[in-house]
């Protein structure tokens, strides 16, 4: 039984009508999870629609074509100063050597 809330006394829940019995339901279960979690606020997940796409964003792609183009300047001095060690080292030249690890 379940209080009717209009003064009457006691009801049995199945009698009440379903919006009473959905408020008594959540009412019920505000106060067990106050008195079992301590936590009072109902947090609600909801599905956004409205992302913004990292490819439709000029920010990103600049940045990430910023990357690109440093790292394949990077692997073609990379390339050529091994080129140069290697002729150095064929060479037997230690000046060019040196400056070739540098």
């Amino acid at each position: 039984t379940v209080d009717a809330g209009d003064g009457s006394g006691q009801v049995r829940y199945a009698a009440l009508p379903r919006d009473q019995q959905a408020k008594g339901l959540k009412e019920r279960l505000r106060d067990y999870a106050q008195k079992v979690y301590k936590k009072t606020k109902t947090v609600v997940q909801e599905e956004r629609t409205d992302v913004v796409c990292m490819r439709e964003n000029s920010f990103y792609i600049d940045t990430v074509k910023a990357f690109r183009d440093r790292r394949y300047e990077y692997k073609g001095l990379t390339k050529a100063w091994k080129k140069k060690r290697v002729k150095a080292e064929s060479s037997g030249d230690k000046g060019a050597q040196k400056n070739a690890e540098d």
